[in-house]
């Protein structure tokens, strides 16, 4: 009776499998049906890669991705950039490779970038306590070592993202909740929502490399009170009206949400958006801008600090972003900037995760590098195979 039962059971699953895989291959994407913003160009701006569209294609297929946009950038110039899928389903917005898409925490190295600039004017000491800088203190709670700037930059100060606290504060739209003030209710002792256990690494300062993204925040913060301006309006004076980087903005206010990349998760055999979104601490990922825009934010940084005519930041300032900044904690992590491995060649630049995103740029030595933005989470695997595709297309650009 029990042997009867169990191959009954069997032939269950093997259908229950069956259905499951068939439903699954029937709700995969078709990759010809994605939109190629290039091949609906008459005059298209840049080389079309027809290999590099394939494959695009149909790994977003595969990763179930609705939107991304891409570039590769070469002798300190962008080569080659397109657009794929949808922006936004609903309306049937196709992809460009300037619509703007949530960057996640590739955001993060702008705060380097502005920071150091400050340096460079003589307005800051990023060795300097972050407490003589503020108007509140911020003193690690089992560790009485300052917090510097260059601590906070290299996720070394000791401060922990508690997302009890943080995931609360998450609304549609832009958070009504100032940085300073989210800031300091958080890392103050006096603060309502300052845990001593939870908000900070009980090991201390400089003690691990623990990613830290109130740590950026909080540098972004030290930014905007050492130059007098909101951090927000600083960066567009500072990087993005040099860098000519059209549509891009911390907030959704500054910019025209009927062309945002919308945000997707894949669910129940379809895609579902995900409002606009923001936060607080929006400095560690709410940065919002096109993959060309990006591109050019690249090649500066990939070129000392310049992009065509525009001196954004000195080459000693990219170098000591470049550099490891505490080898014993971590062989790779530099002032936000860091480094890895992709087929034994190493890449500096960051990556982004955050609900319905998922970014990644970064760069050779050779001053090859690569742009990639989607408006889902896609699989591991997806960005990987992407970045090895377009820095072996480079080659023939």
């Amino acid at each position: 009776m029990t042997s009867t039962i169990l191959f009954y059971w069997d032939i269950i699953m093997i259908l229950l499998s069956t259905t499951l895989l068939i439903w699954t291959v029937a709700c995969k994407p078709d990759p010809t049906t994605i939109p190629n913003s290039q091949v609906e160009q008459e005059n298209p701006t840049y080389p079309q890669l027809l290999d590099i569209d394939t494959l695009i294609t149909e790994e977003m297929a595969d990763a179930r991705v609705p939107g991304l946009a891409a570039c590769i950038i070469r002798d300190a110039e962008i080569v080659w950039c397109n657009g794929y899928g949808y922006a936004n389903i609903e309306e049937e917005l196709p992809v460009q490779y300037t619509t703007p898409f949530m960057l996640a925490s590739v955001s993060k190295t702008f705060v380097a970038e502005a920071a150091m600039q400050l340096v460079e004017n003589n307005q800051l000491d990023i060795d300097d306590s972050v407490s003589s800088i503020l108007d509140f203190s911020v003193v690690h709670p089992e560790d009485s070592t300052n917090i510097t700037t260059r601590m906070l930059l290299s996720h070394t100060a000791g401060i922990k993202d508690n997302w009890s606290v943080m995931n609360d504060f998450i609304v549609s739209g832009d958070s009504p909740v100032d940085l300073g003030d989210f800031l300091e209710d958080y890392l103050n002792e006096d603060g309502e929502h300052y845990n001593a256990n939870h908000n900070f690494f009980s090991s201390g300062v400089t003690q691990q490399t623990s990613y830290s993204n109130i740590g950026v925040a909080l540098a972004a913060y030290v930014v905007e009170v050492t130059s007098g301006t909101p951090f927000d309006s600083y960066c567009a004076q500072n990087i993005f009206a040099p860098l000519q980087m059209q549509d891009t903005a911390w907030h959704l206010a500054d910019l025209d949400e009927t062309i945002l990349a919308v945000p997707y998760e894949w669910n129940l055999g379809d895609w579902k958006p995900v409002a606009h979104y923001g936060y607080p601490d929006y400095p560690d990922g709410s940065l919002r801008t096109g993959a060309e825009q990006l591109a050019k934010f690249l090649v500066m940084h990939s070129n000392d600090g310049r992009y065509n005519d525009t001196q954004i930041v000195s080459p000693e300032s990219v170098a000591e972003m470049n550099t490891v900044q505490y080898s014993s904690l971590d062989s790779m992590q530099g002032l936000i900037w860091y480094e890895w491995e992709l087929n034994g060649e190493t890449i500096r630049g960051h990556n982004g995760g955050d609900r319905g995103v998922s970014t990644e740029m970064g760069v050779r030595e050779d001053g090859v590098g690569f742009v990639i933005l989607m408006n889902s989470e896609g699989d591991n695997d997806t960005l990987v195979t992407i970045e090895e595709a377009l820095l072996a297309a480079a080659n023939d650009l």
